[in-house]
């Protein structure tokens, strides 16, 4: 049986592997880190259905929430900076479909601000749906 700690673990690990580093430091599209850290991510998950019991297993779907932080250099160019920050975002993509493969995934949402602050966020938005045990 399959669990959302499971999952996210999976997440953390391809995410952490691709060269990101955890923070605990809070950021969206409107609030950038004051660390001035780059390639910083954070993640949210939450329940978004509970369905098709069985006994004492449930389809569970989560929604998970993946933002990442990228700090552009002073100077740099621009244009260049978004075309490497897309590339991410494809790479994560690609690598977080590969390390779920047990369960089923659908990226439902993935987003990019703009350049703000010298910074650009991006909040990829997944479903992960998977059958898994009652607990007590």
């Amino acid at each position: 049986m399959s669990s959302t700690k499971t999952h996210i673990q999976s997440i953390v690990s391809v995410v952490e592997d691709l060269g990101y580093t955890f923070t605990d430091e809070y950021f969206d599209f409107e609030t950038f880190p004051t660390s001035g850290d780059n390639e910083v991510y954070r993640v949210e998950v939450n329940t978004r259905e509970v369905y098709d019991m069985s006994g004492n297993r449930a389809e569970k779907k989560k929604r998970f929430d993946l933002w990442i932080a990228f700090k552009l250099a002073v100077g740099s160019d621009r244009k260049q900076d978004i075309y490497n920050i897309l590339d991410a975002e494809d790479e994560l993509e690609d690598e977080i479909m590969q390390a779920l493969s047990d369960a089923q995934l659908k990226i439902v949402e993935n987003l990019m601000s703009g350049i703000q602050n010298d910074y650009v966020i991006i909040k990829l938005t997944g479903d992960i749906i998977f059958w898994g045990t009652l607990t007590a």
